[in-house]
């Protein structure tokens, strides 16, 4: 089997096995991570390759290999935790589901054909985030509206581009910027972030924000260096900056006006989303290696912290993922250290892709840094006072741990793991700048 087909089917195998046995959750979340690690020993053997089907051209290259053995190395972390931390029956499989299209919209071309390979991606994701739960369906609902009306407009800007031959570059430049503001969740977008952080079971909210983020990140950016006369269009640098900075600065006022802990997660969530949104715009090499620093980031500091609030809730809390009070000291470490990695602070993982941001906004306009700074300072003051609370309510209803044994020391290794990548961040540097430069 040539690469392309090996990389959509392979993974479409795995997921379909263990929808066959989630009858058997222990067992499938043990399976699962075999074969995720099976998947990360094939894409780290196999070559680059390029085959056609139904006429169209699937290309496997160096950076969607790169890409996938991140994927995969994290879906063998989190199918470990998955033993340990039950996310609902489904979530292994449809994990490894998800990935199959995902990976095809990074390798057919024209891009109209990987819209429809994200909207695939999308009902994966929308099945995720409901489980096999009763009751509310506004996550589900919310993550798979957006991505289709993005895609919508992703397939009309794609037809235009091949009808107009760019006598509608404005129009298209539009349709471009408005996407990719749905897709990473910037203004007046980001309203499918709140329910999926409050409903969605932590692993979920990992690999929904954290890796399949990256991964549609990574298409846009595709769009970027292929359709550069569109990117280079003062309307869509404009817009995208607008949404950006008008993200990051209101999420961070909403923090200080935050009640509760999940409400809290998901403006530290779109502070780091504005960030990314406006950097999309700096469509230079710098642009792009920074946005991926920042994706990149995010996927470790938000399982730092899906993790400490695991760890805060009693195992038989069926209530929000994100509710409640710390209850140890183990998961309140977590929860700190992701969130000031979400906002950026020095010596956190998110630390070098936030300062380089910064960098390339005030090179355009110092006062839209400073109301970005603004908008991170005022995160940092919502998540400390936060934790002050958290303290005085551990104090109060402190109690014998709930979780198992092998959680908290998973948790204890995600901590030491988090931190070092802030102190010492060249893997994930190098890692990065490999990225980039196979652009």
């Amino acid at each position: 089997m040539s690469t392309p087909l090996l990389i959509l089917f392979g993974p479409a195998a795995a997921g379909t096995t263990l929808l066959l046995l989630r009858r058997f959750k222990r067992a499938t979340a043990l399976l699962g991570v075999g074969l995720a690690l099976l998947l990360l020993v094939v894409v780290a053997l196999i070559e680059p390759g390029t085959t056609t089907v139904l006429g169209r051209s699937l290309n496997v290259d160096e950076r969607l290999l790169s890409l996938l053995r991140f994927l995969y190395a994290t879906q063998v972390l989190l199918s470990g935790i998955a033993l340990w931390l039950p996310q609902g029956r489904d979530f292994t499989a449809l994990s490894l589901l998800v990935s199959a299209p995902l990976a095809g919209a990074l390798m057919i071309e024209p891009f109209v054909f990987g819209a429809a390979f994200l909207a695939l991606a999308a009902g994966g994701l929308s099945l995720m985030a409901q489980g096999t739960r009763p009751g509310p369906t506004l996550p589900a609902l919310r993550v798979l509206v957006v991505t289709l009306v993005a895609m919508a407009l992703l397939l009309v800007a794609g037809w235009m581009l091949n009808v107009s031959q760019g006598s509608y570059l404005d129009t298209v430049a539009l349709f471009f910027a408005v996407a990719f503001v749905i897709l990473l969740a910037g203004f007046p977008f980001h309203f499918w972030i709140a329910p999926l952080l409050r409903q969605a079971p932590p692993l979920v909210i990992v690999f929904a924000l954290g890796l399949a983020q990256l991964l549609v990140a990574f298409f846009c950016i595709q769009l970027l260096v292929n359709h550069s006369p569109v990117t280079a269009n003062g309307l869509f640098l404009n817009l995208v900056i607008l949404s950006g900075v008008t993200t990051t600065a209101v999420a961070g006022l909403l923090a200080l006006l935050s009640r509760t802990t999940a409400g809290l997660v998901g403006y530290l969530m779109l502070i780091d989303a504005g960030t990314v949104v406006f950097t999309l715009g700096f469509s230079d090499m710098l642009g792009l290696e920074t946005t991926l620093l920042m994706l990149t980031a995010r996927v470790p500091a938000l399982l730092a912290v899906t993790l400490g609030f695991a760890l805060n809730q009693p195992a038989k809390n069926r209530s929000s993922t994100l509710a409640g009070l710390p209850h140890n000291y183990l998961g309140l470490g977590l929860t700190l250290l992701g969130g000031l990695s979400l906002i950026g602070l020095p010596l956190t993982i998110g630390f070098n892709g936030r300062y380089a941001a910064l960098t390339l906004l005030a090179s355009r306009a110092e006062w839209l840094a400073l109301i970005v700074l603004v908008g991170l300072a005022c995160g940092v003051v919502a998540l400390f006072r936060s934790t002050l609370n958290s303290m005085a309510g551990d104090r109060q209803t402190a109690g014998p741990p709930t979780r198992p044994k092998a959680l908290h020391v998973i948790g204890a290794i995600v901590l030491v793991g988090v931190a070092l990548l802030g102190l010492y961040p060249r893997p994930l540097l190098a890692f990065v700048h490999h990225l980039a430069g196979l652009l």
